[in-house]
C-alpha cells in the first residue's frame, strides 16, 4: 500500500469514526434539524473520502 493510499484509508476511517460517534452521541434523544444537517454533512464527507480512496473523480454528494 502506498504512503497515498494509507492516507486515504485513514481518511475515511476518520470520517466513518466521527459519524459513529455523532450518531453515539445522540442515542435515546430525539435528532433536531441541526443534528440532521450534521448528520447530512458528516455522511457526505464520509462519501467523498471513500470515493477519494477508490481514486474516483470527486463527484457532488
Amino acid at each position: 500500500m502506498s504512503a497515498m493510499q494509507g492516507d486515504s484509508q485513514e481518511n475515511v476511517a476518520a470520517a466513518n469514526e466521527a459519524v459513529r460517534e455523532f450518531v453515539a452521541r445522540r442515542a435515546g434523544r430525539s435528532w433536531s434539524r441541526e443534528d440532521l444537517e450534521e448528520l447530512d454533512r458528516l455522511r457526505r464527507t464520509y462519501t467523498q473520502a471513500v470515493r477519494a480512496a477508490q481514486g474516483m473523480e470527486p463527484q457532488p454528494v
